[in-house]
């Protein structure tokens, strides 16, 4: 009698577990939880190519104005969309000297600090614009013969528009650029 009763305790114990259990689950993926599967790191390094929106000018930009570019072909890491091709790299310039204070040649540093969406969902990154040396610091002493290869200490996926004005940084808006990921990303793939 005692065996019986120990098998129904038991089973009813399961099963409430098992009740619960699936409730639990149930509410983790109305608030937006997610499997580990979902979960992808990018890790620092990780590239990604992308189109400028406007001009840079280092004879007229200040620190702070607003730089965009767009995402061209969707962005897969690992076998997984991390954005779609039309996303939006949000970013801004952290650092620029312009050519002939005290006879030099223009740098600038651009940071890209977040990508948005086509469905307007923000992941925010930090990211900057390959160089040889691999600093993102734009150089317009590096530019000769509007060469891909040498413009700005050898940045990697300039476009041949790159074009230099004395020894300002010039790159017009729709010029080719890869962009470099400082720190690891951690999201939900898409």
């Amino acid at each position: 009698m005692y065996k019986k009763l120990f098998i129904s305790i038991l089973f009813a114990c399961l099963f409430f577990v098992q009740n619960s259990f699936a409730d639990a689950t149930s509410q983790n993926t109305l608030i937006g939880y997610s499997s580990q599967s979902d979960i992808i790191y990018i890790p620092a390094g990780a590239t990604v190519d992308a189109v400028l929106l406007q001009d840079i000018n280092s004879k007229t930009a200040i620190v702070g104005q607003t730089i965009s570019a767009v995402i061209t072909k969707d962005f897969i890491y690992q076998n997984k969309l991390i954005s779609s091709s039309g996303s939006v790299m949000l970013g801004s310039i952290v650092f620029n000297r312009r050519a002939g204070i005290a006879g030099k040649a223009a740098q600038m540093q651009i940071r890209f600090t977040a990508i948005r969406t086509p469905y307007n969902n923000i992941i925010p990154i930090s990211a900057i614009i390959a160089t040889k040396d691999n600093s993102g610091m734009l150089k317009g002493d590096s530019v000769e013969n509007d060469s891909p290869a040498d413009a700005f200490g050898g940045s990697l996926g300039v476009a041949k528009a790159v074009a230099t004005k004395g020894n300002n940084i010039y790159i017009p808006t729709n010029s080719s650029i890869k962009l470099v990921f400082e720190q690891p990303i951690t999201l939900r793939a898409q």
